[in-house]
């Protein structure tokens, strides 16, 4: 299946198919080892293994398990790599306090 558009809930997301567009979630965005996403995500946390073409955000940590391709910018408190993750992208570990979003709560 193929989405094209917004996605955003209060929950966690879980993207097998494809999405072209932002994604966004309160809490945890989970991207399955077929999944893609040609857009921004922009979450609480998020767990990849699929690809990701795009900005990744979050207020918590990013998990990039091996099987996962990521082109584009990673902004997270925490950033975790597992062996085998392909990341072409600018990496920044910041604070809650410093994040694009304007409506990020702090932990």
């Amino acid at each position: 299946m193929t989405l094209v558009g917004h996605c955003k809930s209060e929950g966690t997301i879980r993207i097998e198919g494809r999405v072209d567009g932002e994604v966004e979630s309160e809490e945890t965005i989970v991207i399955t080892k077929g999944g893609v996403v040609v857009g921004e995500i922009i979450a609480h946390e998020a767990i990849i293994s699929g690809r990701v073409q795009g900005g990744v955000t979050t207020a918590s940590s990013v998990e990039l398990r091996a099987s996962c391709v990521v082109d584009g910018e990673i902004d997270a408190r925490y950033i975790a790599v597992e062996q085998g993750a392909l990341i072409n992208a600018a990496c920044k570990g910041s604070s809650a306090n410093t994040r694009r979003r304007p409506d990020w709560k702090p932990e």
